[in-house]
């Protein structure tokens, strides 16, 4: 659960040209170079931090392992040191496998309840996997220091986990991108749960039907009545 801050995007292999009447398509080596994308959005979030910082919009604080984080310059300096890690490739199973995968990724919270082993006298033990050795490890850490790497996983307030942009903006999904598919010759896909209703959802995505006896596993469960609350 080390704090991790990263981005994971799905970018259309193409895009419309500037009259809107032509699909253009990437090159055969896919999008850019991985190599010029990484010094492109590292000079690209760097400007955006420094707008940040000068209008006093970015809460960051005074010092962290001996650097200054008030000197901007300084800051800026060793950012651009760094190499960024920006990786682009083509998908090997198609754009749904892509979906499904991040979908999964997404929204699942920082650890599951299956990987931790025990909790007590004030220490938390748990499974993790050592990615340098692809290994599953135990580590154990005290409750707070559990606790304050569990809270670096939450969302802060207003912030949005998933945003879509360009071709697949909200105002553009029935006018350019249904243009694309027209361009493309591709029918339009219909959504996967569409139609389904919410337990049908949650066995399609889980495998779990809730209306199976969760002790017998056999029984089907009933539905006597439902709750209604008034929120004003």
């Amino acid at each position: 659960m080390s704090y991790h801050p990263h981005l994971h995007l799905i970018v259309s292999a193409g895009g419309l040209d500037p009259d809107g009447l032509e699909w253009k398509q990437s090159g055969s080596k896919f999008f850019v170079p991985v190599k010029a994308l990484s010094k492109v959005f590292r000079a690209k979030f760097i400007t955006m931090l420094k707008h940040e910082y000068k209008n006093n919009t970015l809460k960051i604080p005074d010092t962290i392992d001996d650097l200054d984080y008030s000197d901007l310059k300084k800051l800026t300096s060793l950012l651009y040191s760094k190499t960024w890690n920006v990786y682009s490739k083509k998908t090997f199973r198609g754009a749904g496998n892509v979906i499904e995968y991040l979908g999964r990724y997404t929204h699942k919270v920082a650890i599951a309840n299956s990987r931790i082993i025990s909790s007590d006298k004030g220490m938390v033990k748990f499974r993790y996997k050592d990615y340098r050795d692809n290994k599953s490890k135990i580590i154990e850490l005290t409750a707070i220091e559990f606790i304050r790497r569990f809270v670096q996983h939450i969302l802060p307030n207003n912030f949005y986990k998933i945003r879509y942009f360009g071709l697949l903006a909200n105002k553009n999904r029935t006018t350019k991108l249904i243009t694309c598919f027209s361009l493309l010759k591709i029918n339009i896909p219909i959504p996967k749960f569409e139609g389904l209703c919410f337990h049908e959802i949650i066995k399609a995505v889980t495998g779990n039907d809730i209306f199976i006896c969760p002790a017998c596993k056999r029984g089907h469960l009933i539905l006597a009545s439902t709750l209604e609350f008034n929120t004003e």
